[in-house]
């Protein structure tokens, strides 16, 4: 299983992920809060700034090369190798969003 963030293939699905959320104003997956482009473009470090994050997570066996969902550079680290479901139940302040994506 290959966990190199700098493959290519990988980096095409981040970019294209990135761009597809950027126009559509997509939110963070796991808060609902909406990325923060502005930030991202000044520091790609950015806490509020998208981040790809991987459904099944790698730290837990899950594919490099897996679905992506977008989500905030601060709440896909909280995450950790926890699964979607765990980590949102852990975080109840989570957002519902109105519309559907």
């Amino acid at each position: 299983m290959a966990t190199d963030r700098n493959h290519r293939r990988y980096k095409q699905a981040r970019a294209r992920l990135f761009k597809h959320g950027r126009a559509n104003d997509t939110p963070c997956h796991l808060c609902g809060r909406p990325i923060d482009w502005a930030a991202y473009d000044l520091d790609y470090n950015a806490d509020y700034g998208p981040s790809a994050d991987h459904v099944d997570a790698v730290g837990a066996g899950g594919d490099m090369f897996g679905r992506l969902l977008l989500a905030h550079r601060v709440c896909n680290s909280r995450r950790q190798a926890l699964t979607v479901e765990e980590y949102l139940a852990k975080r109840p302040e989570r957002i519902q969003p109105t519309a559907i994506w």
